[in-house]
């Protein structure tokens, strides 16, 4: 579906990615961790072609659809919540459904955009993406402005959903909900495990301690 390949990028001095190499597969929900700083953001923009790589290359599959909740939003002005979640594309009792479940009510949406604030702006655009259905969905720091019971709306959509999905959370109960494989990135690699987040975090400390025995025994 999508394969990064050999990539390289930095800015000025700073190596963010050095012959990185990692493959999405098709129906998994892929949760993206590592330092901030470490370009996690920049590699979701060089996946929807915002940004390019130095060095290698990322394929997607022809006519890929990619859909993309970055953490600051276009504005959405002059429209009602309804009208910019559905934006006259997809059915408006899908969009009430998806509306409901991210916390709006019947009196909510015939209001303003401007009248919301940023959160539920967010909101918004989120209902959109989830209407649209993309083959791929990527996602900056999602439940940043949800609630607890839209979070858990919110994940049982996206485990019931066909959509392959790229997360970039520091919510990592989240992640342990919803991930079914992690990518790391770390040494300027994407590190690729298969499973939740606490998986992730034993099979890396099992990694770590063998690299460790492996540096010692190479000490002596």
């Amino acid at each position: 579906m999508l394969q990064i390949e050999h990539v390289n990028k930095q800015f000025a001095q700073r190596i963010l990615l050095k012959d990185a190499t990692a493959h999405l597969r098709p129906h998994t929900r892929t949760g993206l961790v590592g330092p901030n700083g470490s370009g996690k953001t920049t590699l979701l923009r060089m996946i929807l072609g915002e940004e390019s790589p130095d060095e290698g290359t990322i394929r997607k599959r022809p006519k890929l659809k990619i859909g993309y909740l970055p953490q600051e939003l276009e504005t959405l002005a002059g429209k009602t919540v309804l009208d910019a979640a559905h934006r006259g594309l997809y059915p408006e009792h899908e969009a009430k459904r998806i509306l409901a479940g991210l916390g709006f009510g019947q009196q909510d949406f015939e209001r303003p955009i401007e009248t919301l604030s940023g959160g539920y702006r967010m909101r918004v655009a989120l209902a959109y993406l989830l209407l649209s259905e993309p083959d791929v969905l990527m996602l900056d720091e999602p439940t940043n402005h949800l609630d607890k019971p839209t979070q858990k709306w919110f994940e049982d959509f996206l485990i019931s959903s066909k959509m392959t999905i790229l997360v970039i959370s520091h919510d990592t109960k989240f992640l342990d909900r919803i991930a079914t494989h992690i990518w790391e990135l770390r040494h300027h690699q994407i590190q690729e495990y298969r499973g939740t987040y606490t998986t992730f975090q034993e099979l890396r400390a099992e990694r770590d301690s063998h690299e460790q025995a492996a540096a010692n025994r190479q000490q002596k």
